[in-house]
């Protein structure tokens, strides 16, 4: 199990190599370890991984995992891994940290351990989508402790078929290797199979935005179309208000006119009248000269 653990996440050992393929690790660099047993020994591994085809997530991402690997007890081995995903939204202020805990079972055979892992996300401070986060990465953590156990077992079986096969060939002189290349073909096949479902949930998810993107389309135009009814519509109200605005400006126009035509007539008529009253009046003789003559 320490050797194994010493490959996580990196093609040191049978463990680590199986790991990487079926996880669809790529450009993998790992660095050295350092430090003791005793005390923890630790080391930095970085990596690019695909992503999930869900939305907003980039198409690959760049992860980096910090490792510590100590021998607590005789019995027992810890590892602590600190998983940071860089590119995923907020990747920069989560981490997911994990404790893998081997205990060899005293009851069961020598070679039989018991295996517990831990996992909790660390928020540097606070985000919006915390809980879809947390929910989603524990997720992915337990499927890959679930694989991470199922693999740790075939890479035993791997490495003890691999020493059985060469005890044989040192006996005889030749043979031997079928099993692991068995074991590296159906790791292969099952690198591929993984790579196939990728690639069918991407195709399934191109699908549905290709649905929503036609959606869309069919709404947009026909919105565009009741936009360009309702500004025909508000053309011809417009146009029907000014014929009407412009029939109340004549009408207007006339009763203004007609109203000043009026007002000049009432004032006309007794000015016609006042000369003729004094012309009646000039013909009249005056009583006073009458008396003096």
């Amino acid at each position: 199990m320490q050797e194994s653990f010493c490959g996580f996440d990196a093609d040191d050992t049978t463990f680590g190599t199986m790991l990487a393929r079926r996880l669809g690790y790529m450009d993998v660099k790992a660095g050295s370890w350092t430090g003791n047993e005793a005390e923890g020994m630790r080391r930095d591994v970085w990596m690019v991984v695909k992503c999930p085809p869900k939305p907003m997530l980039p198409d690959t991402t760049r992860v980096h995992i910090t490792h510590r690997l100590q021998r607590t007890a005789h019995d027992k081995l810890l590892l602590e891994r600190e998983v940071a995903t860089l590119d995923v939204p907020y990747g920069e202020i989560w981490s997911l940290q994990e404790r893998w805990l081997v205990t060899a079972d005293s009851a069961a055979p020598d070679s039989a351990v018991e295996l517990c892992v831990s996992a909790h996300i660390h928020f540097k401070s606070r985000v919006m989508l915390a809980t879809k986060i947390k929910t989603h990465a524990l997720k992915r953590s337990r499927k890959c402790a679930v694989l991470a156990a199922e693999l740790l077992q075939e890479a035993a079986h791997a490495d003890t078929a691999a020493m059985g096969d060469g005890a044989l060939t040192e006996l005889d002189g030749g043979g031997g290797g079928t099993s692991v290349e068995l074991l590296s073909l159906r790791e292969a096949h099952a690198a591929l199979l993984e790579e196939a479902t990728f690639y069918k949930r991407q195709a399934q998810q191109l699908e549905r935005e290709n649905r929503k993107l036609l959606q869309q389309s069919k709404m947009t135009n026909k919105s565009k179309r009741q936009l360009v009814q309702q500004i025909a519509d508000l053309e011809a109200e417009i146009q029907r208000e000014r014929r009407e605005r412009a029939a109340m400006e004549v009408a207007l126009s006339q009763a203004y006119s007609q109203t000043l035509r009026d007002l000049l007539a009432k004032q006309d008529a007794p000015e016609a009248g006042a000369p003729a009253a004094a012309s009646a009046d000039k013909g009249k003789p005056s009583s006073r000269h009458g008396w003096f003559r």
